[in-house]
């Protein structure tokens, strides 16, 4: 049976696909089978990223990241073909978890390069297609869709929850409630609020949303999260006007905390309070290590992990 080919896809993206094999259904599924197979070839425990192996097994010859760097990663290769290598230069400013996802989704790239180099090796503008294929690559070599499954099954739907298992896999909150969407564990949206200098809170970002310009009508509980530091969940109405002046009113379910210089909301169907007893699931608990314990490697030194 032929493939349908998206009109979205790239030349790139669509001969990528067709190189992977008749077992990949589309190209998302092409590149979940390279990250699991990649993860096989480094025998790799469910839960374990060997970072190193990954890298020795795609050619990556060096991590280093730098200072005023525009961008949160980027990879570089070092010839004209596949087989001279690699190197991958990370953003000195970004946090661990930050640095950990770009590393996996930089090494993503190189499947692209390996299996279509007539058109990756030429000088060429980004291509979102690709980009989105590797985001996807990275979250399953991050977060493993069996053990993702497994940890947040039968987990209360909150913040509390959201930031274990952003701790348990080691990557952003954002990393991971995103990955939770795409699993379709959980119907929410993940926002963060700042406080202006007039004392009004705005929508800063959104994660799974298109429109930021929502208000917040209960400032109350988000300035005694602000000013008290104190969590509060519950239903809320959140407002807006469209571009003809029309008043918007959506009901959510919403669990906020402030954090640090933020407050951060989590918000949708089933979504419930942090407070409430739901134990200590997370509390202690370490998935796997993201390096050998031993010796100093290419990618703890890149991550600034070093012992």
């Amino acid at each position: 049976m032929a493939r349908k080919v998206s009109s979205e896809l790239s030349e790139l993206t669509q001969v990528f696909w067709r190189r992977v094999g008749a077992c990949a259904a589309s190209p998302e599924y092409a590149v979940l089978e390279l990250v699991r197979e990649l993860r096989k070839s480094a025998k790799a425990k469910l839960g374990q990223v060997p970072f190193d192996k990954y890298l020795e097994l795609r050619n990556v010859m060096d991590v280093s990241y730098r200072h005023d760097f525009g961008f949160e990663g980027k990879i570089e290769p070092i010839g004209t073909t596949y087989m001279d290598g690699f190197r991958i230069v990370l953003n000195r400013s970004s946090s661990g978890s930050r640095s950990r996802y770009t590393l996996a989704h930089e090494l993503c790239h190189t499947f692209f390069y390996e299996l279509v180099p007539e058109i990756k090796f030429l000088a060429r503008p980004i291509d979102p297609v690709e980009e989105r294929l590797c985001n996807i690559g990275a979250a399953e070599l991050l977060m493993p869709e069996k053990l993702v499954m497994r940890e947040a099954k039968g987990q209360p739907i909150c913040l509390g929850t959201l930031e274990g298992l952003a701790a348990l896999f080691r990557v952003s909150n954002e990393a991971m409630v995103l990955r939770l969407i795409q699993l379709k564990l959980w119907q929410v949206e993940f926002s963060s609020w700042i406080r202006l200098s007039n004392g009004k809170f705005a929508m800063e970002r959104v994660m799974n949303g298109t429109i930021k310009d929502w208000e917040w009508p209960n400032t109350n509980q988000l300035e005694e999260a602000w000013t008290l530091g104190k969590p509060t969940a519950g239903h809320q109405f959140l407002t807006r006007y469209d571009n003809q002046g029309v008043l918007q009113v959506i009901p959510i379910r919403f669990d906020l905390a402030r954090r640090q210089n933020r407050i951060c909301v989590l918000w949708g169907k089933g979504v419930t309070s942090s407070n409430a007893n739901h134990g200590s699931l997370f509390q202690r608990r370490v998935l796997h290590p993201l390096l050998p314990e031993k010796g100093r490697t290419q990618a703890a030194r890149a991550l600034n992990l070093e012992p």
